[in-house]
């Protein structure tokens, strides 16, 4: 028999639930922003989601793990949109390059919170750090999948290691997004030296190069 309750809208108590979550969420992320993460407490994150400390427990485990749900949010959409909106009849140089450009625009967008994420994610504890690797595979992924549609057009040779490629690609932009946010280059060479690494990765994988 079918329960009418779970598939009705969601009760009173599950929707007071989700809306303390997004105030945790959006305090946060407004404290890690103007504030820094190493300067941010739970204690300013509760008073700011208009929430006791003890209850803040109860939704998250730790300020780490905080900030990890606040990129998986923020990430997670702008590598959506940015591989959702690719125009296929270019080549995969260009479809690599505007994927990469959008998500690197977006963290443009807000450089305090992007320097918070590239410099605070890579010293995380193992729980939230794993939690962010399983987050990125499905990108990793949906990359593979991009590659193997330029193999199946003929843009890549078919011995080429897929998944290998699209992490490759992936750290030599990650490796440029914290140089940028490190302060040490600009987002214009970002943008240059992108098109640059991109295209010497790409470099005789191509059949008949």
């Amino acid at each position: 028999m079918t329960n009418r309750a779970a598939d009705g809208p969601p009760g009173k108590r599950e929707r007071n639930k989700a809306e303390k979550q997004r105030r945790i969420i959006e305090a946060a992320r407004e404290l890690f922003e103007t504030q820094g993460f190493a300067q941010t407490t739970t204690a300013q994150i509760s008073a700011r989601a208009g929430i006791g400390t003890g209850t803040l427990y109860l939704y998250v485990e730790s300020k780490e793990a905080l900030l990890v749900e606040v990129f998986h949010e923020d990430v997670g959409r702008a590598w959506h949109d940015a591989l959702d909106h690719l125009d296929r009849s270019q080549s995969l140089l260009d479809q690599l390059l505007h994927a990469f450009g959008e998500v690197s625009d977006f963290h443009a967008h807000d450089p305090e919170l992007a320097r918070t994420y590239f410099r605070e994610l890579m010293f995380l504890p193992e729980g939230p750090q794993s939690s962010t690797s399983d987050f990125m595979r499905k990108y990793y992924d949906r990359l593979s999948a991009l590659l193997v549609e330029a193999q199946d057009n003929g843009e890549l040779r078919e011995d080429v290691p897929l998944a290998v490629l699209a992490r490759n690609l992936f750290a030599s932009w990650y490796h440029l997004m914290l140089r940028r946010y490190t302060n040490r280059i600009t987002d214009e060479q970002v943008r240059s030296r992108l098109r640059d690494s991109f295209s010497v990765a790409l470099l005789g994988l191509t059949p008949g190069r």
